[in-house]
């Protein structure tokens, strides 16, 4: 960002130092524009003294923003949308920030300006000369030198989501009005958008712009979020399994109902890492054992990380070697603090490709974490972690029923009938009967 020379630099103190040169008002009509005669490229109007006016985006426009942000992000997160939009709503909940350390204003002859939040002076009576800057697409802005600057400083007149206030352009027209300040046409012709002859439609439609740009895109905007995120809610839901939803993956696709890993009923063996205590595994093979016995297609390795091949059973295509091995690891370092300020249970993790049909994603692996100090002599908490972990290489990552087994903190110790149907549909292992093994 562009800034003065230190010895240049003031207290942001209001100033009441009058120019070197005293503005003239005529009462007549301004004199007609002359692209020849520089001295009518900028009609003579009365300054207004020293009443305050933003040339940056203000406190509403900031606030609007930023809210939009906050709850763009918040439906992003709650929705658990699959997609870089997350992006754009932290983008703008910081907007307020940003808009805070580059604030700028002009109060009388003096532009007061932050850069990195410091308070900086341009005094408008040392301008020298007012150019245009870059333009693009609905932006326009000037640039200003003036002795003190090490290079021009930019001034935004409008952008895609900011207006500059007619009367903020009348009083820096007015104040750099001096015979020693040399205007470029094009800048002039940007200041005389605004001018006198054209005050009340054009103030009007500019207005009624900032507003649009500032109030009503936001809130359109933020409402299309809202409905892409039950939209996307509505997606996750299981058909078929009221209450059960399934997630999605990088590419923002779901999972596909019936093969979330690419095939029916995909067969998998959990490894314990050798470090988990043997209560814990013995938790494990409970927990696993009553999913097979519901007929799902798991099996869970020994101590030694062997495990026995007939205890799976293998829809067609399918064999030994196509088993899945999902690696459980009993994290003993600090769990990691949710968002609502609680340590983590358990730690999900997932790789996704996108399907042959391209419109749903298949896992391609999975793994999970159980934070030993958050799951201490509580070996119900850990029974449950482990059904949410069967649940999700199932396709089933959350609940809405409170009688689940999956739900957090259930107090029901076991899948219950609902849980069964949603991972059997999900999986695909619906119409396979249990393994014998």
């Amino acid at each position: 960002m562009p800034e003065d020379l230190d010895s240049a630099t003031v207290s942001p103190a209001r100033t009441t130092s009058a120019p070197p040169w005293t503005p003239t008002f005529p009462a007549q009509s301004p004199t007609p524009h002359d692209p020849n005669d520089p001295s009518t490229w900028i009609p003579t109007t009365p300054c207004t003294g020293f009443d305050r006016h933003a040339v940056s985006v203000t406190p509403r426009q900031t606030a609007i923003t930023g809210i939009t942000g906050a709850v763009w992000t918040a439906f992003d997160v709650y929705f658990r949308v699959p997609s870089k939009a997350l992006g754009v709503g932290i983008g703008l909940l910081l907007v307020p920030l940003i808009a805070v350390l580059f604030a700028r204003w002009v109060d009388g002859p003096v532009l007061y300006y932050r850069n990195g939040g410091r308070v900086r002076q341009l005094r408008l009576h040392t301008v020298t000369k007012v150019t245009t800057g870059r333009r693009g697409i609905g932006s326009a802005s000037v640039r200003l030198s003036a002795p003190g600057l090490r290079e021009p400083l930019t001034i935004s007149l409008r952008s895609k989501g900011y207006v500059m206030a007619p009367a903020a352009r009348d009083h820096l027209r007015c104040w750099m009005n001096a015979p020693s300040v040399q205007w470029s046409p094009a800048a002039a012709a940007l200041f005389d958008e605004h001018t006198a002859p054209v005050t009340a439609p054009t103030r009007r439609r500019h207005q009624a712009l900032a507003t649009l740009l500032s109030v009503v895109i936001p809130l359109a905007a933020l409402g299309g979020r809202i409905a892409i995120g039950y939209e996307h809610r509505a997606a996750l839901a299981i058909p078929g399994a009221p209450g059960y939803f399934r997630f999605g993956g990088s590419h923002g696709k779901l999972l596909a109902v019936g093969r979330p890993w690419g095939s029916a009923c995909q067969p998998i063996r959990f490894a314990v890492e050798p470090n988990t205590p043997d209560d814990v595994y013995s938790d494990f093979a409970s927990v696993v054992a009553e999913a097979r016995s519901d007929g799902l297609d798991v099996t869970l390795d020994n101590r030694q990380l062997t495990w026995t091949p007939q205890a799976l059973y293998y829809p067609p295509g399918q064999s030994s070697a196509s088993v899945r091995r999902v690696l459980i690891d009993w994290e003993t370092g600090p769990p990691r603090r949710l968002g609502n300020g609680t340590p983590e249970r358990l730690k999900l993790g997932w790789n996704t490709a996108v399907d042959a049909d391209g419109d749903h994603e298949d896992i391609t692996s999975a793994q999970g974490q159980l934070w030993s100090r958050s799951l201490a002599n509580q070996p119900q908490a850990v029974r449950r972690s482990i059904r949410q972990l069967i649940a999700m290489t199932q396709g089933v990552m959350r609940t809405s029923r409170a009688d689940s087994g999956i739900a957090q903190d259930t107090g029901n110790d076991r899948f219950s009938t609902a849980d069964v149907a949603a991972m059997k549909l999900m999986s695909g292992c619906g119409d396979l009967a249990p393994p014998t093994g």
